[in-house]
């Protein structure tokens, strides 16, 4: 059954305000907020809605890296059409990702910018949007600023959640005020989306008990201030794993000579996780990681680095149920957001656990100003949790 695209029932408060920066005569339209705002869905709508109006260009949705598109746009995409009745109106094609309109023959083209060939067929593109546009460099964004030309009325969005003040973003769209001239500005919050359930609701406000500048930037949508280096501040020890809580997946951390094998049993009740150390030794073969795994009686499936398949396939002969974690550029970063999400509790037997949370910290630069990525060091517990955390769709 088609949907009637004129029932603003289909809609949150976030697609109207869209909606109306999209109308303005200027070519940026930047689009922050916090999570639960439906930005980025709504956003979504929008593109389709013009797709199916619009003749003679085509549409362009950028992310960082080309790892993430299937999953956080293009699925997300196809699922809106699926969903109003629409299907047979598109054709769907993976690698190179395009959703083309079947009676006017306008594409919309799906890609990361990692790979700087791929801005090559950038051309007849009147429509873009950068999603998760703080993962951009500056040098990113003036490379598809300069390569969107030759028509009229062009519009390019970015949608992000302000993740710090000192990101190029703030600087170049907020405090420039001769870009503010071309620049529309919208702010969503989760007030924004009338189908968030209370108890999605009541998450995004356990975030303020959990770590305060997260809650300004993921549900205030304020722009942050990272205050020390420290990337979790949102645990604390335990003295067990509570009877009730249920048991994910294990985490793996490969290591051998300098780094240790690291192995995280993790357990969730409500919003919080709990953490129980099984390993942290360096020079283990696969035999006796096997025979650790198997001594720590672990009751669901074992999440591993897919650093090392030829490894896993060899845990995979004694009997254990090992799947490799899906990496992507990225993927560090967004493991940390979702562990941020919840209050985590460390066994006090764990101390290796308690070193890396107590030493895992943001990087500097040479002005010493906090970016938002980490230090490679004192990670590979931390590693093994986020390895769990990012395959919560999967096997949770």
């Amino acid at each position: 059954m088609i949907v009637d695209l004129q029932d603003r029932s289909l809609y949150t408060t976030s697609y109207f305000k869209i909606e109306k920066i999209l109308q303005e005569p200027t070519r940026f339209k930047v689009v922050y907020g916090g999570s639960g705002s439906s930005k980025s869905f709504s956003y979504y709508q929008h593109l389709i809605i013009q797709l199916l109006e619009e003749k003679n260009h085509d549409f362009l949705i950028l992310r960082k890296y080309g790892t993430t598109i299937e999953q956080s746009v293009f699925n997300g995409i196809k699922g809106i059409i699926q969903t109003w009745g629409l299907a047979d109106y598109f054709t769907f094609t993976k690698r190179p990702y395009v959703i083309t309109n079947n009676i006017t023959g306008v594409k919309m083209l799906l890609m990361g910018v990692d790979d700087p060939e791929k801005l090559k067929s950038i051309v007849n593109i009147k429509r873009v949007l950068l999603e998760e546009a703080t993962d951009f460099t500056f040098a990113d964004f003036k490379e598809i600023n300069r390569r969107v030309r030759g028509i009229e009325g062009i519009q390019i969005g970015l949608c992000f959640n302000p993740i710090s003040h000192t990101h190029w973003i703030k600087k170049h769209f907020f405090d420039t005020p001769e870009i503010n001239k071309n620049t529309s500005v919208v702010k969503c919050s989760y007030q924004d989306n009338e189908y968030l359930t209370q108890e999605d609701i009541d998450q995004l406000h356990q975030l303020k008990l959990i770590d305060e500048m997260d809650y300004k930037v993921y549900v205030l949508g304020e722009w942050g201030i990272l205050t020390n280096r420290l990337i979790f501040k949102n645990w604390s020890e335990c003295d067990s794993i509570p009877g009730e809580a249920k048991e994910l997946p294990t985490g793996l951390d490969w290591g051998f000579a300098n780094d240790p094998t690291a192995i995280v049993k993790v357990y969730k009740l409500e919003n919080t996780l709990y953490l129980d150390e099984v390993c942290y030794e360096t020079g283990l073969t696969n035999d006796v990681i096997a025979e650790r795994l198997k001594q720590a009686n672990i009751k669901n499936y074992i999440v591993a680095d897919s650093a090392e398949p030829k490894s896993i396939q060899e845990l995979r002969k004694h009997n254990l149920n090992v799947y490799a974690v899906k990496k992507y550029p990225g993927s560090i970063k967004d493991g940390i957001k979702l562990m941020k999400g919840y209050q985590i509790k460390v066994t006090s037997r764990s101390k290796n656990i308690i070193t890396e949370f107590e030493n895992y910290v943001y990087k500097v630069d040479k002005a010493d100003n906090i970016l938002p990525d980490p230090v490679d060091s004192y990670n590979d517990c931390i590693d093994a949790i986020r390895y769990v955390i990012l395959m919560k769709n999967r096997l949770w």
